[in-house]
């Protein structure tokens, strides 16, 4: 979180990233290295895969409420999980 509020454009890289997977060797590039940080994590963590995968989550939250500069304190960890809990668990729809 500090990260992302000391120096706005990690986050923005990141997103950029994201959006741009549209193009196949950028997709393929930035699947391999998120799926190496997730394996990493895990890895250093001993995290199982939920939380992981909520790590993952928030993480993705808060980048974009840095992005945006949403007002208050919409980019903490606190209103990350509440989204995330809006969500439900993985595999509902």
């Amino acid at each position: 979180m500090r990260l992302l509020q000391s120096d706005p454009t990690v986050g923005l890289v990141v997103l950029q990233g994201y959006a741009a997977a549209a193009d196949e060797p950028v997709r393929e590039a930035v699947r391999r290295r998120h799926l190496a940080l997730m394996d990493s994590i895990a890895g250093l963590t001993g995290a199982d895969a939920l939380l992981a995968r909520t790590f993952f989550a928030t993480g993705l939250v808060q980048t974009v409420s840095t992005a945006l500069e949403l007002p208050g304190q919409r980019a903490d960890t606190a209103w990350s999980a509440w989204i995330l809990d809006l969500a439900g668990p993985a595999g509902d729809s």
